[in-house]
């Protein structure tokens, strides 16, 4: 079981915000949002979950993860991606980051629905953390 995670986030239309409040609920997480990331403070956490929708083809935290590949070195990370998007594609944003395999290893990508523009359907549902929340309690 992880002990302290941080989660850090960035989003487009609020659902990130969402999913974090019950995943806080849940187990206890450190939010920050991307632009207010502490430096050494990130050091001290034992888990990371990474939470962004994906915009023109590229993760929103790719440089925030790579710039910091140092920090995830033997540490449980996971990666959210809110939106229709396939799960065979966390292999392809694994070659993306170019990480090495030690830290490769150590990720887990999970899909979150998110909304459409129109704002008309709403999958957003506190089930859909379940399988995250399993990730860092096991």
């Amino acid at each position: 079981m992880v002990v302290k995670i941080a989660t850090i986030y960035r989003e487009n239309l609020g659902t990130a915000r969402e999913y974090l409040n019950w995943l806080h609920e849940e187990l206890d997480t450190k939010i920050f949002r991307f632009s207010e990331t502490p430096g050494k403070d990130i050091e001290k956490f034992d888990g990371y979950l990474f939470v962004s929708s994906q915009y023109i083809g590229q993760l929103q935290l790719y440089y925030f993860i790579k710039n910091r590949t140092d920090l995830l070195k033997n540490k449980k990370i996971a990666i959210a991606l809110i939106g229709n998007i396939p799960l065979r594609i966390s292999k392809q944003f694994r070659y993306f980051f170019r990480l090495t395999e030690e830290i490769q290893s150590n990720i887990t990508f999970f899909r979150l629905p998110g909304r459409l523009l129109d704002f008309s359907f709403h999958e957003i549902d506190r089930k859909n953390i379940m399988p995250i929340i399993h990730y860092f309690k096991e």
